[in-house]
């Protein structure tokens, strides 16, 4: 059994988790700011 090894493997299975919400994040939070620019278009007083 390989402790070193499985801790490593663990360690990077987490960090791909944690990368798929992150990416996810991003082009949500992308998408938001598209809504607000057409919406302040539209609604000069949208803040």
């Amino acid at each position: 059994m390989d402790v070193v090894g499985d801790l490593k493997r663990k360690k990077s299975e987490i960090g791909t988790e944690i990368e798929a919400p992150r990416s996810k994040i991003a082009v949500l939070e992308e998408q938001k700011g598209a809504f607000a620019v057409v919406i302040g278009t539209y609604d000069p007083g949208f803040s």
